[in-house]
């Protein structure tokens, strides 16, 4: 054992040291996928501007990128400006550097000549210039690394490396391997970008993929953005608080040591969810990055041409030496002179290139151009002169001086030979010679020590023997081996001009004329099967090229009905039909013998195809959605299945009421209540229902907006429940889920941290006061304030009001006392302690503009303990001040209902009113509380008998 781990070791060395463990962003066939899409919207707005070619090119570039470690420089971290680790260069400077793209450039290479240079600036020369497909291909090699720039693991320097199954690869890259070329299908509007630089387009699009996004290895500690305080977790998913897509997986467990739930997190569920969520938005950022670059270039391209700046630096650093040397000459002539000129100079030059150029090409190792001499070369192939005398030696003459000839370049109509020599081959000087006496070349310097003669010659007539150029014939479309859904089928190419081609299949043939520049396209009828199709042409002068052999597939049957199945259904909540409560459906089928591809269709609209027999789409809550499997063959023939219904609902099923506390009987008499708060009737059985992770198993169906309560113990309290369960729900909080069976969370109480407790009810508080009797205390539960909002939040809950016990459905506990709950029941409605309501909403003591419309007027007075007897009184004026317009005794109801008819008789707006409710005792030594009350509202004479009061002030607002 241990020698295996010696080995393991010494692999795992050597692969960190030799093998770069990087992973290369999206799939090639996505880059291809993503870069198409590109190049498609972009023409939709500016309509077509590459060729066919062209956008091939484009594709093919953000294809091969990838090649040759060129990945280990597609990193880029916006936040700290800086590659892969800090040791490699980033994309963003990677893609604008020809040096370090294209390597050691030659001494006789121009600047832009690499080979491997795929660079923005090369990209701009080669399309100003001509070279547009190679222009293409470089465009698609900067499209591929905005591409990476919006895959969060190359910006948030995560090299998400595996080799050998040892290392950890990207969740969100791996799963994008499903979208490929031809099926990247983009969610929402796209809006393109504008750019003022490069560099700007590689900023934004890595700070949006920094900034919103996390990776398995990078989550929340590297980078201050996305955090986890500002994240909204709902059930177990972590959204984005301003872009609302998911973020991350959110687990929450209860730690019974620290008694409090704790949430951590994950990059991914098991369906994807946070991958896909992640691909809706970044596939669509990468797609309008690209938009932009690409109007960026065609805009930089325009701008090189009316500047040459990119011409001017394409140079080799044999011209740019040249050009200092030629500049440098006409500073050296007006300081000391010179019989040259600039001109001459510059041709000087240029020979002397010609020459330097061969001597480092051999010494580099490249091929060498053969150098032009200065005199044209007499034609090779010319016959032997005739035989002629020699004449007489003529007599003496004075030796004039030597013609210089007028001309460097003169054409030879006569050969100049030396008696008893033959003629040989020189390459002429780099520097000119000064000619010889005699007119000869200037060799020896002086007059030859041979006689020369001039033989006439001339070259006989002789008939070319004429070459036959073959007819050229090429097919573009369709390529060896294409599928296609059709019997007829368009073939197209390149010819002579106005040539004739003709396609023939078995009985069937098609003809067709090439236009003037030699294209040619035409349609042929084709059996089903295997067809061969042979294409040929004739030119204008009768020549036929030689046929071009196709061999292309024709299908017209469409492949079988995929068998669709939606594992969540077999988990439904109602049975009548698929009821789930989440929007991420799993969708699988049976595969299907003749078909390639699949894809899902929601409502109609059809998704990304992938090759798997699984997929899973998101549906929308509160709707119904209808899904169906597509199938697709070779051909492009499709089939769907059957339509398969799932209504998708957020929260059927609400955490209604927590009774933690218990009753004033008995503290352990605990329940809680579920309510159905759907338009359906759920089955329980595919519901359970944890305490603190303790998971109980539900029974029976819960009717649309029905109850259902769980107790204790049967003999808790009056009412009826459905289930009786030992329970343990602690003072300091427990943290209570209800799910599906298959772990779907329907709802749940807050976390216990949230509150450092329970958010709501209580085990002792105050209900009412008096000030014969003292405070009284109470139980109360916690209630759902509201069934849309969310349980988890504490704004969701609310302690019971103690209203609702003098319902005559009352509940009461095992001592047949009442209790401060509602089970069984609607909820308390949250009134306040003390409250008057006439019709038009209930007052409080805060007071306010009011306008009663109703004689009937409640007095709410929990605030006095049930003990106590107690007065409501309206008055017209202010404390002190006023004139009693109504009283009534209110006993020992905290809610009541009284006539307050023509209270406001003869007001007008802006006239003061109150509203006095107090306590008055029992007893002879108490008898003057109600006098001694209502004359100090009246007059402000005195004291009041007791603080045990309050005054609701209101202004007549009709």
């Amino acid at each position: 054992m241990e020698n295996s781990r010696v080995g393991i070791a010494i692999v795992l060395t050597f692969a960190i040291n030799t093998v770069p463990v990087i992973s290369s962003a999206y799939s090639v066939s996505t880059h291809e996928g993503l870069t198409q899409v590109i190049i498609d919207q972009y023409e939709k707005i500016r309509g077509d501007v590459f060729t066919s070619e062209q956008a091939a090119a484009a594709v093919h570039g953000s294809n091969k990128e990838d090649e040759d470690w060129r990945f280990m420089q597609h990193f880029y971290d916006p936040i700290n400006n800086k590659g892969l680790w800090g040791k490699y260069i980033s994309s963003k400077e990677w893609v604008q550097n020809t040096d370090k793209q294209g390597g050691e450039l030659g001494y006789a290479r121009e600047y832009f000549s690499r080979n491997d240079d795929y660079t923005w600036d090369r990209a701009i020369f080669d399309y100003a210039y001509g070279n547009k497909v190679r222009a293409a291909e470089a465009l698609g090699h900067v499209l591929h690394l905005v591409e990476d720039a919006s895959v969060p693991a190359h910006v948030r320097d995560d090299a998400h490396g595996n080799i050998w199954g040892i290392g950890n690869p990207d969740t969100y890259e791996k799963f994008t391997g499903i979208f490929e070329k031809g099926s990247v299908n983009i969610v929402g509007k796209i809006i393109s970008k504008k750019f003022s630089s490069l560099s700007q387009a590689f900023e934004d699009t890595a700070s949006f993929s920094n900034k919103n996004f996390v990776t398995n290895d990078v989550m929340f500690s590297e980078y201050a953005s996305p955090s986890v305080n500002t994240l909204v977790v709902k059930g177990e998913f972590a959204y984005h608080a301003a872009l609302g897509h998911v973020v991350a997986r959110a687990v929450r467990k209860y730690d019974r040591k620290l008694q409090k739930s704790m949430t951590s997190f994950e990059f991914d569920d098991p369906s994807s969810t946070v991958s896909l969520s992640y691909w809706n938005l970044l596939s669509r950022h990468a797609v309008e990055s690209g938009i932009g670059v690409i109007d960026l270039f065609f805009r930089e391209v325009e701008k090189e041409k009316q500047t040459g700046a990119l011409k001017a630096k394409n140079l080799s650093p044999l011209q740019q030496h040249n050009k200092k040397l030629a500049s440098g000459f006409s500073l050296v002539k007006a300081i000391y002179g010179s019989s040259l000129t600039q001109d001459d100079v510059n041709e000087l030059l240029s020979d002397a290139a010609a020459g330097q150029a061969g001597a480092a090409a051999l010494a580099i190792g490249e091929k060498a151009e053969p150098i032009a001499t200065q005199q044209p070369v007499a034609d090779q192939t010319l016959p032997a002169p005739r035989p002629t005398e020699l004449p007489a030696e003529p007599a003496a003459q004075e030796q004039s001086e030597p013609a210089v000839p007028t001309e460097r370049n003169s054409s030879v109509e006569s050969q100049t030979v030396s008696s008893g020599t033959s003629t040989t081959s020189q390459l002429q000087p780099l520097v000119p010679v000064t000619p010889g006496f005699g007119g000869g070349g200037g060799g020896n310097g002086g007059s030859t020590s041979q006689a020369e003669e001039v033989v006439e010659t001339s070259v006989p007539d002789e008939t070319p023997t004429p070459v036959v150029v073959p007819v050229s014939l090429e097919v573009l479309s369709p390529h060896e081996g294409d599928f296609f859904a059709t019997t007829t089928v368009a073939f197209s190419g390149i010819t002579e001009a106005h040539g004739l081609v003709t396609l023939e299949s078995n009985a069937n043939t098609a003809t067709t004329t090439a236009d003037g520049a030699g294209s040619w396209s035409s349609n042929i009828s084709l059996e089903e099967g295997n067809p061969t199709v042979a294409v040929s042409a004739t030119d204008s002068a009768g020549e036929r090229a030689t046929s071009t052999i196709v061999d292309v597939f024709v299908d017209i049957t469409p492949p079988s009905l995929a068998t669709v199945s939606l594992p969540q259904c077999s988990n439904s909540l109602t049975a009548t039909f698929c009821l789930i409560a989440t929007t991420s459906v799993t969708v699988q089928w049976e595969s299907v013998a003749d078909a390639t591809s699949y894809a899902v269709a929601v409502d109609g609209i059809v998704g990304a195809t992938t090759t798997a027999t699984s997929s899973f789409v998101s549906v929308s809550f509160s709707a119904s959605s209808t899904i169906a499997v597509i199938a697709y063959d070779a051909a492009g023939n499709t089939s769907t299945s059957t339509s398969e219904m799932v209504y998708a609902i957020e929260r059927p099923l609400i955490i209604y009421e927590v009774a933690w506390a218990g009753t004033d009987a008995n503290a352990t008499d605990e329940w809680i209540e579920i309510k159905n708060v759907s338009a359906f009737d759920v089955d329980l059985s595919k519901v359970s229902l944890s305490v603190d992770g303790t998971s109980s198993a539900l029974s029976g169906t819960l009717n649309a907006g029905a109850l259902y309560l769980i107790e204790d113990r049967a003999e808790a309290m009056s009412k009826t429940h459905n289930l009786a369960l030992d329970m343990d729900l602690p003072d300091t909080g427990a943290l209570i889920v209800l799910s599906t069976t298959d772990g779907t969370v329907l709802d749940s109480t807050p976390d216990v941290a949230a509150c450092s407790g329970w958010c709501s009810g209580s085990s002792s508080a105050t209900i009412g006061a008096s000030a014969q009797f003292g405070e009284l205390t109470a139980k109360l539960s916690m209630e759902r304030k509201d069934p849309i909002t969310d349980g988890t939040l504490a704004s969701s809950w609310q302690s019971n009001d103690t209203y609702i016990r003098i319902s005559p459905s009352k509940a009461t506990d095992s001592a047949t006392e009442s209790v401060y709950g509602t089970p069984g029941m609607t909820n308390s409605a949250g009134l306040p302690a003390a409250g008057w309501d006439c019709g038009s909403g209930t007052l409080t003591t805060a007071g306010g503009s009011y306008n009663p419309t109703s004689d009937a007027c409640t007095y709410l007075s929990a605030f006095v303990s049930t003990q106590a007897n107690r007065y409501g009184d309206v008055y017209r004026g202010t404390v002190g001040s006023s004139t009693l317009m109504s009283g009534h005794s209110l006993s020992k109801s905290i809610q009541s209902s009284q006539n307050d008819a023509g209270i406001v008789s003869g007001a007008v707006a802006g006239d003061q009113f109150f509203v006095a409710i107090y306590e008055t005792r029992n007893g002879p030594a108490f008898s003057t509380d109600l006098t001694d009350f209502r004359n100090y509202m009246k007059t402000g004479v005195g004291t009041t008998p007791h603080g045990n009061y309050v005054t609701i002030p209101w202004t007549y607002a009709p």
